[in-house]
């Protein structure tokens, strides 16, 4: 019989950016859909890179866009296993489609549009009825079960936006660039509990144990409003929780 899971998002403002007159940079997108008689759950958080003047908005493309890509592959039953081998893919050529609609005449104008629009990490998940994946890129928290991974490049976070730059106009002492998702896979029954989060809860760690056990379906957005208004998570901060029930 397959799992029930509960889940509870929740999104914040980071404070360094309300008091610079920033947007949330970070996006988050979920969707349950019913294949074939079983259920499954996909979720997906986007963070801009701070340096960009507009990442939100690569980072809610990007989102929405894993988001829809990923309930079509379910729908078109490929196996659960393999979809982040084509949704890596499908992100590229649609970044790609995006940059080449700007009609941007030299190589630098590209790197600067998308230094300012397209650089954004990742992190997101499938729950199935047998197996479940997550899927990240750069910086962020996966959580499953007891197994914690802080994604911490150390402000030299990878994004897939510079697979679409010349490699000349990046630091060439940069560690490689990689092209594909990390991927960390579990049995659906043996899923306890399962977050994945923005970078901000690396450096708001402490917070994390309490985003765990809430029966309203709105608690954790409200203990991150109240460590918003405590003047915690400095940076936007999103994360999907989810727990057997």
């Amino acid at each position: 019989m397959q799992p029930q899971f509960t889940l509870k998002t929740g999104k914040v403002i980071g404070r360094s950016h309300i008091l610079a007159g920033k947007n949330c940079q970070d996006s988050l997108k979920i969707a349950t859909t019913e294949v074939g008689g079983h259920q499954y759950l996909v979720g997906w958080i986007s963070d801009g890179c701070s340096e960009g003047a507009h990442s939100e908005i690569g980072s809610n493309l990007a989102t929405e866009f894993l988001l829809n890509r990923t309930l079509d592959y379910l729908d078109d039953d490929i196996p659960l296993e393999i979809i982040h081998l084509f949704l890596f893919e499908d992100l590229l050529s649609f970044l790609k489609s995006n940059l080449l609609s700007q009609s941007l005449k030299t190589p630098q104008k590209q790197a600067l549009y998308i230094k300012d629009f397209l650089l954004f990490t990742l992190v997101g998940f499938i729950i199935g009825p047998k197996n479940s994946t997550v899927m990240a890129y750069g910086d962020g928290l996966v959580i499953i079960n007891d197994e914690v991974y802080k994604r911490d490049y150390h402000d030299e976070s990878p994004y897939p936006g510079y697979l679409l730059i010349n490699q000349k106009y990046l630091d060439p002492n940069r560690r490689p660039i990689s092209q594909e998702f990390d991927v960390y896979m579990v049995k659906t029954a043996n899923i306890k509990k399962l977050a994945i989060g923005s970078d901000a809860w690396l450096q708001e760690f402490d917070l994390v144990p309490l985003v765990w056990g809430h029966k309203h379906p709105n608690q954790v957005q409200r203990n991150m409003n109240i460590w918003s208004d405590e003047k915690k998570l400095a940076d936007d901060a999103s994360i999907i929780v989810v727990e057997a029930g």
